[in-house]
């Protein structure tokens, strides 16, 4: 594949971001919306597994996109740092339990309580 085709996919990706409103999807969720043309030049069929989904999606994402392994699903979504999708996520449901707010998030378990412990230093120093 060459350059134009990184943009396609990286663009593609960026649209079905952008049209959901959220910053990052499952790779299920992304595969299947992505078009008709980006699936044919990646060889990708929703019959695909997730690991083989995400080895033809990795090497095209471009600087801005990046792969996310959660709890419980692997996503691709803009490139944030886990401080700031934890930010993003409390600004945008105020109340949310540390429980609720950890298994919501595209981040692994060890990482969004580093960068939690991080942000509460930083509210409380």
């Amino acid at each position: 594949m060459d350059q134009q085709h990184l943009s396609d996919v990286a663009q593609d990706i960026h649209r079905i971001l952008h049209k959901r409103g959220k910053d990052y999807l499952t790779i299920r969720q992304i595969s299947a919306s992505l078009s008709r043309r980006v699936r044919q030049q990646l060889s990708l069929t929703t019959h695909h597994s997730i690991a083989d989904m995400l080895k033809k999606l990795t090497p095209w994402l471009g600087e801005s996109l990046q792969v996310y392994h959660g709890l419980t699903s692997i996503y691709i979504g803009q490139k944030r740092s886990p401080a700031e999708i934890i930010l993003q996520r409390v600004q945008q449901h105020p109340g949310i339990s540390p429980k609720q707010l950890g298994l919501g998030l595209p981040v692994a378990k060890r990482r969004y309580i580093a960068a939690l412990n991080d942000l509460l230093g930083k509210c409380s120093g």
